[in-house]
């Protein structure tokens, strides 16, 4: 089955610019099913999720919310708590959302290559895997890999400039009252001009919870691994070959992911980087993320990214091809 692809204009009003995904109403209550289900509901987390909104979310995120309930026919509350579960397991870690993601140079240019791994019953979220292309003035600004009713982003690329996916990790800090880390991943996709901002915003902003970020420039040598706390942060890069994040601080102290996604974390570090090289294509670097070494039982996404010309693939094939202009 083909991956589907949404074009969400920014330019349209937010109660608004999500209206494709109407036919995809269905699609949206199973994934809040989803998250309702692991977190155990949402009854005592809709006083915190309106505090938080008010305090960290903008105006227009918040918007966007509403029309993605409205959609769905469901409160507000499940599509919040919904676009805000990872930050919400930073407060009850269930250790079911992990990753394992590469960047290296090639000869066509840098490529960027990641398994979204995330436990959830009934195969739903490969499922319903969808690209969306974020437009402004009808020229393509970003690209992300998620799911319908999601309007963070876990893994995006920014044509001509940088690529973006966020792996698990939970540090011993306290979370933070701070924006999410998926919708500043969104925001810096649309709005930062060039690798080097990515990676300052994203290294200095404060967040609410600890993530790894895997970032991709366009440029031979542009790739960084952004370690985060809500608080502190620290870059991790190599001189030469690819450079490979899972699940644990490499750079920063005192934290990692637990239970299999930390048993594992080292395998699938060292067996990654061990297969990548320069040489990779996009069907390549599949071949990776699906060996038995690095892909896990929970692997809900495979995917390739190439910052170059803004290019997505996702298992094995290609959803959207370079973006000209």
């Amino acid at each position: 089955m083909s991956t589907p692809v949404f074009a969400i204009d920014l330019d349209d009003p937010p109660a608004t610019r999500w209206r494709g995904l109407a036919p995809h109403a269905s699609a949206i209550r199973k994934l809040c099913d989803v998250y309702l289900e692991d977190l155990g509901g949402v009854d005592e987390y809709t006083p915190l999720l309106a505090g938080y909104e008010a305090q960290c979310l903008t105006v227009e995120q918040r918007a966007e919310l509403d029309a993605v309930a409205a959609i769905a026919g469901r409160p507000h509350a499940h599509a919040a708590l919904a676009n805000l579960y990872y930050d919400a397991l930073k407060f009850a870690f269930s250790g079911l959302l992990g990753c394992t993601a590469f960047g290296v140079d090639t000869a066509s240019g840098p490529l960027h290559a990641r398994n979204l791994d995330w436990h959830a019953p009934h195969k739903v979220l490969q499922k319903h895997t969808a690209v969306f292309e974020l437009r402004r003035s009808g020229r393509v600004v970003a690209r992300t890999v998620g799911w319908p009713g999601f309007i963070g982003a876990f893994s995006g690329v920014a044509p001509g400039k940088f690529s973006v996916t966020l792996n698990a990790v939970l540090s011993e800090d306290p979370p933070a009252v701070q924006t999410p880390v998926t919708f500043l991943i969104r925001e810096v996709l649309e709005t930062a001009s060039d690798f080097d901002e990515a990676v300052l915003r994203l290294a200095e902003t404060p967040i609410a919870s600890d993530c790894l970020l895997l970032v991709v420039g366009a440029r031979p040598g542009d790739r960084v691994v952004v370690e985060r706390t809500p608080s502190r942060h620290a870059l991790r890069t190599v001189d030469a070959g690819p450079l490979v994040v899972t699940n644990d601080y490499r750079s920063l102290t005192d934290g990692g992911a637990r239970g299999i996604l930390g048993a594992t974390a080292c395998q699938r570090f060292d067996r990654a980087r061990l297969l990548a090289n320069t040489h990779l294509t996009p069907p390549q670097a599949f071949s990776i993320l699906g060996d038995p070494e690095v892909k896990m039982e929970i692997t809900v996404q495979q995917m390739v990214l190439l910052p170059v010309d803004g290019s997505v693939w996702v298992d094995g094939a290609e959803v959207c091809g370079a973006v000209r202009g």
